[in-house]
Formats: structure tokens, C-alpha cells, sequence
């Protein structure tokens, strides 16, 4: 044990001594300052609790049986209704009805923030309950930088960080760093290349350092070099993080991104800070319980409630208790997350008192009329994209006409709200106006072990705002280019060629030009990087590398003016390249004209080349189509629901694919594709 101890004392660059005196989980909390749980009021009833779980695997489940148990002591009346299905899932079933708390295994994420608001008409309400682990693998363990034990750098700011592993320096720093000279190494060191290890970019780590160092940026030097886990033959884990490590031991130029569990001899962490004044501070326990680290991970509790308005009073009492000494004493107990300060808990209990006042009403028991009415068969309850809510009409008032006894509740709120609906059973159906996210299909496959059943329903049209137009390649007019294959498009847009590129494509000679035009360079414009339309071309484009050529592409997003009105994203890229003869934009169709024109595309250099038209979308011969899903839960060896599906046989019927058509939105789909999609519900 001693001899472990010391190895992880050399890896993480620490002077003798100052890892030992670490304390152990909890010690250093001062938790003897919290005091008791003492009850505001009596409450009973059930608590649906959703967060970091899954079926398989229980993360905080033994934690969460310590919190019911010292609760229940103090509240027998409270019942618990267990739904840990993952983290992916918890603020959807806040939204959706079907959860009261949602545990989460690690901040709430912008996007989740968003979809929550859309529904709630309200920002979500959430308080901290502990912090991050500093090494427990999957208990959001604090992110550490490491270099060569051969570096003399030992200590950096986030700035710094920002301008190694970023392209924007939003904290500040003068340029890009990428030489170790750049970080004030002088000699043999100043000219040397600085070679990036981390993390894949879709692990969710990268949302939280985006926020965290970035800036809010999601501009990566693409530079890194990804790691993801590999699953051996045996089933045993060779983890990114060790693989991370592992590389930079051998590599004098590293740094990278990981964690202390993975630290070994060859490697140490570096101590880090806000500002070049410090103080800088070490990933130990004790400074992950006092904030003092600048990436430590918090771990919040969210719950449904506006501040200023009593919420349920049994969720309250909860709280109350988690952040008691009691609850926090648990944390300890269990020795995963490492618990809040006393400071902290103070303060958040203090927020949860005063943001959410005293109600002494009892709250009512959760409804059961949704599962209810859904059992009867005679309801078909349907979330989803706002965009298709007339498209949709239109289906259900063709089918009732065939099936007067089937009704339909539609909540129709956005393409991102629809799986959540569909995952915690509120809902029979989710269309879809985008493809479904990865985080999405976790989501569901986190509580169910397989993925939704997916069923083509439509096209996305041409030229329409908001109903998934195809992506259609805009240069200007006075450009001889008429045409390209999508390996050149990902050689202008991306980084890795995937498409099997021969070379990145920077100047218009690139692709081909000659005379004047071959060392013009090409200026890429596109949405922002996480729109819709933006994953859409990186994921059949880059095939779905994240590796954007950042000094070369430039996003654009809706842009609200002072007085309300909004300059679309689309708009102001058809400006940009309308105005630049050396630019190419990923838009619509409907900017062609007026000094701009669109590309026929092509799969590779033998494809057919295809201009974006309704025809080409519809037949799908346009490389860049879109198509629009509805998703459903089928469980393997049982029939999907009678109504349900006579409803998508209509859908994908002649008479639903003409309200398509009628509606102008949408496109229909290929009489062939339909025939297929219906094949699928058998």
C-alpha cells in the first residue's frame, strides 16, 4: 500500500508528503458543522427518483438506499419509486411527468437545459448535493492534465489549457500555443511540437470542459489525438484513460487529458488555476470538497418548481435531508462521490430554503390516467418536432376517418423533447424533424437494453426553414466549379478524410481550378456545428468525424436584432458567400439566384452528379436527402401496438403520403422506401 502510494505521489508531481496528508473521503468537509436533518414538516407519498442508473449497472444505488433508509427514519410516510436509468434520461422524465427528482451523474448539460425550458416555460431548478469523486470511475471523477515526468512544466492556467487544446482563446490568451515555447519553455524545449492525448470528442467530458475551459467553445484543435475504451475478448476494459496515460509516458511532447486512477510513473499531473497569479492547486480530495480545484465536478439534484413558488413538499424534505449531516455523512459512508463542505451545503440548503418557500398542503400522488388511458387502446398520445404539428393533423384527421374510435393527445414541442416522452412511456410515438442523437438513443437503450424501432415517415424539403431542408453547397455565380464529390466536401470542412481524400482542400486549385482561381483560397461557411443541419452534413459528409477544419470554416447562428426581428443563420451565410468569390456555404436551395448558385453533388468521382431539387429529394438521388423518422417502443418477439400501427400504415399508406404532398412542408417519401418502412412494423 505504501509503495502504491508513493508511485501515485511521483505521477501526479507532488512534493513529498502533500498526497499523504491528503485526507481521507469526507475529512476536510467539516461535516460535524453541518447540523442534523430535522424535519420542517411531515410528508408521505411517493418520490419517482431518476438519475444515474441503468439496468444493468447500479451506480448510485447503494448511495440512494443510504439516503432512503436515514430518510425513511425521520419519514416513514415516504415510499420510493426507483427509476435510475442513467443520467441521459433524468430531465426528460421531469418534463415529461414521469419523475419528481432526477439525480444526476453530473451537471445538467446546456441542450438538456433547453428542452426542459421549451416545455416547462421555466429554466430547470436544481441545487448541489455532492461533489465529483477525485479517481472512482464512472462517479464523474475530476479531469487532470498530464505531461512527460520529463517536462519542467508542472503547473498551468486555464487560459493556458484553453489555448493548447482550444482555437478561440476565450480566457484571454494572445493565440493559439502550439509549441511548448509558446507556454515560456526556452532552449531545447521552445521549438517543440506540444502533441495533444484525451478524450474522444462525443465522450461527454468534452461538453463539461467546453464550459469548464473553453469558454462555452466547442472549437477543438483537432490536433488531439482520441481515445476511447476497447473491449477485450474477455470482456475487461482497456481504458482510454490508461491508454491516455500510457501514450504520454512515451511521449516527451505530451499532454493529456485524464485521470489520477490511471497515473503511473512515467507521467505527472499538473497543478492548475483561474489566473497566472495563482493560486494553483493539485486534483486531491480535499481541494475537489473545497472548490479550490478549478475543474472540480459538481453533482446537482433537479426537480420540477419556479423560485418564489412552493414545490412538492415531500421532494423539499428530501433535499432537506440530503444536505443535512445526515446525508452528506452518507456520501462519506458510501465512499464514491466525495461529499459537499459544510460551506457548500449551507449555502445550497440556504438557496433551497429560500428560492423554494414552506407549504404545508400535502402534494398529490402522481397520476396513473396517462398509462391508463393508453392501456384502453382507443389514445395514441404523440410528442415531438413542433414543425410537423400540421403534418401530423393532417395524418390523424385522414385516419379518424377510417378509425373514429382512436383519439390522439398530441404534445408537440420540439424534435429534442420527443424520445423523452417516448422513454418514460408518456408517449406512443415521437416524430422526429432531425436524426435521432446519440445522446437520445442512450437514453432509451440505458432503460430498455435495445434501441427504439425507427420507421421512415416523410422527406425533409427543400428550402423550408424549420422542416429539415437538405443541405445544398452555395458558391457564387461567378465560380466555374459546378460540382463536387463529397470526399472533396469533407476535404474542405473537415480534418481527418474519412472519404479518402488525398489531401485537405484549401485553395479553389485544390479542387481542380486553374488560372486565377487555383491559389484563391476557400472560405467555408457554415451553421453552427451543433445545429441540426450541422450534424446532420458532419455525420453523412465527415462521416461523423468531429474534427471541423477550424481555420478554415466559420459558423454563423440566428441572430436577434435589438428591435425582436431575427436575421436567420441561412440568410447571413447566402450573404457571406454572395459577397465573397472565394466562398462556399452549406445552406438551402432556396438562396440559389441573385449571384448565387448550388453544386451537383456526387457519392465519389464514378457517382452520378444531382442537383438538390423536390424531385432529387424525393427520390432520394440527392446525395445530402433527409429523412424524417417517427420512433416507437418495440419489444423484441411482441407485435407493435394495433393502433399504433394501423395509424403508421396510414402514414406510410398512398392516402398519408398525399397529405405529405398536400401539406407543402415535408416530402414525401419513395413509393419503395414506404413499402420497406411498412415491412419494418411486422
Amino acid at each position: 500500500m505504501k509503495a502504491r502510494l508513493a508511485a501515485l505521489v511521483i505521477a501526479l508531481g507532488l512534493v513529498p508528503g502533500l498526497l499523504a496528508a491528503d485526507p481521507p473521503a469526507g475529512e476536510g468537509a467539516d461535516l460535524a458543522a453541518l447540523p442534523p436533518y430535522q424535519p420542517q414538516q411531515g410528508v408521505a407519498g411517493t418520490i419517482r427518483l431518476w438519475g444515474h442508473g441503468s439496468t444493468k449497472i447500479d451506480f448510485m444505488g447503494k448511495l440512494v438506499k443510504r439516503w432512503e433508509d436515514g430518510f425513511r427514519r425521520y419519514q416513514p410516510g415516504v415510499r420510493f419509486d426507483y427509476r435510475m436509468y442513467g443520467t441521459a434520461s433524468a430531465i426528460g422524465a421531469l418534463y415529461a411527468g414521469a419523475g419528481d427528482l432526477a439525480l444526476m451523474g453530473e451537471e445538467v448539460f446546456p441542450f438538456e437545459a433547453a428542452a426542459y425550458e421549451r416545455v416547462m416555460h421555466h429554466p430547470v431548478s436544481q441545487v448541489e448535493i455532492a461533489t465529483g469523486s477525485l479517481d472512482v470511475r464512472n462517479f464523474d471523477f475530476a479531469q487532470v492534465f498530464f505531461v512527460n515526468r520529463n517536462n519542467p512544466i508542472s503547473r498551468m492556467t486555464l487560459a493556458q489549457l484553453d489555448a493548447i487544446f482550444g482555437t478561440e482563446h476565450r480566457r484571454g490568451a494572445p493565440r493559439n500555443f502550439r509549441t511548448w515555447g509558446d507556454l515560456g519553455l526556452t532552449g531545447a524545449w521552445a521549438d517543440r511540437p506540444i502533441h495533444l492525448y484525451g478524450w474522444a470528442f462525443d465522450n461527454d467530458f468534452w461538453i463539461y470542459l467546453q464550459a469548464a475551459i473553453f469558454g462555452g467553445s466547442h472549437r477543438w484543435n483537432p490536433g488531439l489525438r482520441e481515445y476511447r475504451h476497447i473491449y477485450r475478448a474477455d470482456g475487461t476494459i482497456y481504458d482510454a484513460g490508461q491508454q491516455i496515460l500510457e501514450a504520454v509516458a512515451r511521449d516527451p511532447d505530451a499532454i493529456g487529458i485524464s485521470n489520477v486512477r490511471y497515473a503511473q510513473g512515467g507521467v505527472k499531473a499538473l497543478a492548475l488555476a483561474e489566473e497566472p497569479a495563482g493560486p494553483y492547486f493539485a486534483p486531491t480530495r480535499s481541494n475537489l470538497i473545497a472548490r479550490h480545484y478549478p475543474l472540480t465536478r459538481i453533482i446537482p439534484a433537479a426537480f420540477n418548481g419556479e423560485p418564489g413558488r412552493p414545490i412538492d413538499p415531500k421532494v423539499r424534505e428530501f433535499l432537506r435531508y440530503l444536505l443535512s449531516r445526515d446525508g452528506q455523512e452518507a456520501i462519506v459512508n458510501d465512499g464514491e462521490y466525495l461529499p459537499l463542505s459544510s460551506h457548500a451545503a449551507r449555502e445550497q440548503l440556504a438557496k433551497l430554503e429560500a428560492d423554494y418557500p414552506f407549504a404545508s398542503a400535502a402534494s398529490p400522488e402522481p397520476s396513473s390516467a396517462p398509462a391508463a388511458a393508453a392501456a384502453s387502446g382507443r389514445i395514441l398520445r404523440i410528442w415531438g418536432d413542433d414543425q410537423m404539428t400540421d403534418l401530423v393533423g393532417r395524418w390523424e384527421a385522414g385516419f379518424r376517418r377510417r378509425r373514429p374510435d382512436v383519439r390522439f393527445e398530441n404534445r408537440m414541442m420540439g424534435t429534442d423533447t420527443g424520445m423523452a416522452g417516448l422513454y418514460t412511456g408518456v408517449a406512443d410515438l415521437a416524430f422526429l424533424g432531425r436524426e435521432i442523437s446519440p445522446v437520445e438513443t442512450m437514453a432509451f437503450a440505458w432503460i430498455f437494453r435495445r434501441h427504439p424501432l425507427a420507421v421512415e415517415v416523410a422527406t425533409g424539403s427543400l428550402d423550408l426553414p424549420g422542416k429539415s431542408p437538405a443541405p445544398a453547397v452555395l458558391v457564387s455565380e461567378g465560380n466555374p466549379l459546378n460540382r463536387l464529390t463529397l470526399a472533396q466536401l469533407d476535404a474542405i470542412f473537415g480534418c481527418e478524410l474519412r472519404r479518402g481524400a488525398a489531401r485537405p482542400c484549401h485553395t479553389w486549385g485544390d479542387l481542380g481550378l486553374g488560372g486565377a482561381w487555383a491559389r484563391r483560397p476557400i472560405h467555408a461557411y457554415l451553421r453552427d456545428v451543433d445545429s441540426g443541419t450541422a450534424v446532420f452534413f458532419r455525420q453523412v459528409v465527415l462521416q461523423d468525424s468531429r474534427k471541423w477544419d477550424w481555420e478554415n470554416v466559420v459558423e454563423f447562428q440566428d441572430l436577434k436584432r435589438p428591435d425582436g426581428t431575427v436575421v436567420d443563420a441561412d440568410a447571413q451565410i447566402a450573404a457571406a458567400v454572395a459577397g465573397d468569390p472565394g466562398g462556399i456555404g452549406i445552406s438551402h436551395a432556396g438562396y440559389r439566384g441573385a449571384g448565387i448558385k448550388t453544386l451537383a453533388l456526387a457519392e465519389g468521382d464514378g457517382g452520378k452528379w444531382v442537383a438538390p431539387s423536390r424531385q432529387s429529394l424525393t427520390d432520394r438521388s440527392y446525395p445530402l436527402a433527409r429523412a424524417i423518422g417517427a420512433y416507437l417502443n418495440r419489444s423484441p418477439g411482441h407485435p407493435v401496438d394495433a393502433e399504433v400501427r394501423a395509424f403508421l400504415e396510414y402514414v406510410l399508406g398512398e392516402a398519408g403520403q398525399a397529405d405529405v404532398a398536400r401539406d407543402g412542408g415535408f416530402l414525401p417519401l419513395p413509393s419503395g422506401i414506404a413499402r420497406a418502412q411498412m415491412d419494418r412494423l411486422e
